[in-house]
């Protein structure tokens, strides 16, 4: 116990400093006052890997998706057409970020390369062998026509087609 009462009364004022003054830090550092720490937590709560499922999932017409972010923004990377490149954005802003850096550039399609790959990935199909088929391509729109000999055939096709680099969309109208 303080015997000289003015030595009790600084020390009760230095006590009631501390207090108030480790009060006011954690009100200042909680996230619900601090803007820059919610940013903080947003940022630190992106999952590059969800958002890019979530836009595989929606089946938008994006080549080579890549998703990243840094320091609280999301970079988007491939080549699409612009109404998919908004579509993506959307998407990436449903899960919270403010931030979005639309790197989707316009694709441009090599009609006669999708074409001719997809002639290779039908012709090196074995169980393909004796069907008539028909590859044509416009727009990076892949479509193949012909007839098959068994409706598994149907299957073995739309397989290979997905091997095929380039094109935004592929359509299977075979018959048996």
């Amino acid at each position: 116990m303080v015997k000289n009462p003015r030595i009790a009364a600084a020390l009760a004022v230095a006590l009631a400093i501390g207090v108030v003054a480790v009060s006011m830090w954690t009100a200042h550092n909680s996230t619900s006052t601090n803007p820059a720490r919610m940013k903080a937590d947003v940022a630190a709560s992106i999952d590059d890997a969800a958002i890019e499922k979530a836009i595989r999932g929606n089946n938008l017409a994006v080549s080579g998706l890549s998703v990243r972010s840094v320091g609280g923004i999301v970079i988007l990377r491939g080549s699409g057409d612009a109404q998919s490149a908004a579509q993506a954005v959307d998407i990436v802003k449903s899960f919270g970020p403010t931030r979005v850096a639309n790197l989707i550039t316009a694709a441009s399609f090599d009609d006669d390369a999708i074409a001719r790959n997809a002639e290779r990935e039908l012709a090196a199909t074995s169980s393909l062998n004796g069907c008539t088929l028909r590859v044509h391509c416009a727009n990076g729109i892949l479509s193949v026509t012909g007839t098959v000999q068994h409706e598994l055939q149907k299957d073995a096709a739309r397989s290979a087609l997905k091997a095929v680099r380039g094109a935004k969309e592929v359509r299977v109208d075979l018959t048996l």
